[in-house]
């Protein structure tokens, strides 16, 4: 019987096709990504290269975003972001800078700035939600050092090395 089943899925062509719907859920972006793969699979070859067009063509869309208006960055803060690889960025005086969003500015431009929401076409809006909760979630009540200002400032200094 199991022997028989197996034959029956193989020869069915949906191995691999995942049930999804059971996992929607009140999470917007799972449910997103949950509609996109439900919707790709038992799809022709045509159909999916219609879908991945669909998701190609925000490639397109990322080189039409504006980081630092998208952020609502401030002058000064952009000014900063020039000396980004420098051992002597001042991520407190960037905090005060970018009203507390240090995490979220900084990563967002690193990202920006070596073109990886394209390399990786990555949605830069749902990048922006998901920095932007993990920047939110860090507890400094726990331990008072390991908060965002310290992830930010671990993140740059990782950079400088980096680019050293």
């Amino acid at each position: 019987e199991d022997v028989n089943y197996c034959i029956k899925m193989i020869s069915s062509g949906k191995l691999y096709e995942a049930n999804f719907e059971e996992q929607l859920g009140a999470d917007e972006k799972a449910n997103e990504a949950i509609n996109f793969f439900t919707n790709y699979q038992g799809k022709t070859i045509v159909e999916k290269h219609d879908l991945i067009d669909a998701q190609n063509d925000l490639v397109h869309r990322i080189d039409t975003i504006d980081i630092n208006e998208r952020l609502n960055v401030s002058r000064g803060a952009i000014k900063m972001l020039e000396q980004v690889d420098s051992i002597d960025f001042d991520v407190f005086k960037f905090k005060q800078e970018t009203q507390e969003q240090e995490m979220l500015v900084l990563t967002s431009h690193l990202m920006d700035m070596h073109g990886l929401f394209k390399s990786f076409k990555m949605n830069p809006e749902i990048y922006f939600k998901f920095i932007k909760r993990v920047q939110d979630h860090y507890n400094p009540s726990f331990i008072e050092y390991h908060n965002k200002t310290h992830g930010t400032d671990l993140c740059q200094t990782a950079y400088f090395f980096l680019k050293t």
